[in-house]
């Protein structure tokens, strides 16, 4: 399974990166929505997206919007680790309405995460 992880942060994409390479996942990295775009639209493996709410150059929400209208990545499944203080009600409705797959709070425990991944897989697998 291919996934593309979006931060602004070195670190936590590397972080990232770590755990889900060591549960089997080929990861991809970007550090802005641009370059997730362009990614998307250059490699047909990636199967889902883990992204940062604040990205370099723009936002989760930016990417998202532009993600959902792209026939080739309109249905992939999204994935958003975010900082508790940075999110409120009010963005967490503007996402869900563009078709954020679900929300990972940070700093998620690497098992929580891997669980919720593993669960993301299963409806792609079956449907």
């Amino acid at each position: 399974m291919n996934i593309l992880v979006v931060d602004k942060s070195e670190d936590m994409r590397t972080r990232l990166e770590r755990l889900l390479d060591c549960e089997g996942y080929e990861v991809h990295q970007a550090e802005n929505g641009i370059d997730a775009l362009k990614l998307l639209s250059e490699d047909s493996k990636i199967n889902m997206v883990l992204s940062g709410l604040d990205l370099k150059d723009s936002d989760a929400m930016t990417f998202l919007k532009n993600a959902r209208q792209n026939d080739k990545t309109k249905y992939l499944p999204v994935l958003i680790h975010y900082d508790i203080t940075q999110c409120s009600r009010d963005i967490k409705e503007f996402i869900k309405d563009l078709g954020v797959t679900a929300w990972i709070p940070r700093p998620a425990k690497a098992q929580a995460l891997v669980s919720l991944l593993e669960k993301v897989v299963e409806r792609l697998i079956v449907a």
